[in-house]
């Protein structure tokens, strides 16, 4: 497996982990912890579950930009002095 990582251009608003047949959503409020917000769990395959999946799949597909090597280069030399 491997991990890939990305810099989204919205303030997030449902953080989505899966683990097996378990997909675990909670709201993401500006400037609160994590332990603050309310998790549903959803079991896999669920209509509950397909929603969320199909929402990170979107915001994953169309709203992020993928961290590589050449990202960071570009990055470093946007904002060198």
């Amino acid at each position: 497996s491997s991990l890939d990582l990305r810099v989204f251009n919205r303030y997030p608003v449902v953080n989505v982990s899966i683990y097996d047949q378990c997909l675990f959503a909670s709201s993401v409020l500006y400037q609160r912890r994590g332990i603050d917000n309310h998790t549903v769990i959803f079991r896999r395959p669920s209509q509950g579950a397909e929603v969320y999946e199909d929402h990170f799949k979107r915001i994953y597909e169309f709203g992020s930009t993928e961290i590589t090597w050449e990202y960071i280069e570009k990055l470093q030399n946007k904002f060198r002095l």
